[in-house]
C-alpha cells in the first residue's frame, strides 16, 4: 500500500483521482450551471424522486428496528426487506387498520413478539404509528373486537 500512496503523490496528474479532481475544478462552473438548469426545468421530478427515496428509507428504518427487536427477543427473524416492501405494495403503502397513507408506516406483528409471535412475512402488516401504539400487545382479533381503532389525526376512536 505504501507504494501506491507514493505513486499517487509523485504522479497526481496520472492517477485517476488526481485527473478527476483537476477535471472537476476545470469544469466546475459548467457542471454547476447544468445542475441548476436541470433543477429549474424539472422541479416536480426532483420532489417525486426525493419523496420516493425518503419513503423507501423510512421503510428500511422501520424494518431494521423490528428485526432488531425480534432478534433481541430470541425469536426467529426470517422476514427480509424485499418481503416487507412487497407487503407494503400489497397494502398500497397504507395502514392495514385505518387505511391512511399519509403517515409513517411501521411494522405491526399480528401476534405480538411479546406473546410468542414470529418475525415472519405472515405475521406482519403495515400500520401507522397511532394504530400500532393503540393496538399495543393485543392480537389483531382482540384489537378489532375492543373497537379501539384510533382514526389517525382525529384523536377519536372508531
Amino acid at each position: 500500500m505504501r507504494r501506491l500512496g507514493t505513486f499517487r503523490r509523485n504522479n497526481a496528474r496520472r492517477s485517476l483521482t488526481g485527473y478527476f479532481r483537476e477535471r472537476y475544478q476545470r469544469l466546475r462552473p459548467q457542471i454547476l450551471e447544468a445542475q441548476a438548469r436541470r433543477r429549474r426545468e424539472n422541479p416536480e421530478g426532483r420532489r417525486v424522486i426525493r419523496a420516493a427515496s425518503q419513503r423507501r428509507h423510512l421503510a428500511r428504518h422501520a424494518f431494521n428496528q423490528a428485526r432488531r427487536r425480534a432478534l433481541e427477543g430470541a425469536t426467529s427473524a426470517t422476514l427480509t426487506f424485499q418481503q416487507w416492501v412487497e407487503k407494503l405494495d400489497l397494502f398500497a403503502w397504507c395502514c392495514a387498520y385505518c387505511g391512511r397513507a399519509d403517515l409513517l408506516l411501521t411494522i405491526d406483528h399480528k401476534v405480538p413478539l411479546s406473546r410468542g409471535g414470529k418475525h415472519v412475512i405472515g405475521n406482519v402488516v403495515p400500520a401507522c404509528g397511532p394504530c400500532n401504539s393503540s393496538k399495543g400487545t393485543r392480537s389483531v382479533q382482540a384489537f378489532l373486537n375492543a373497537g379501539a381503532l384510533v382514526v389517525a389525526g382525529e384523536g377519536q376512536t372508531k
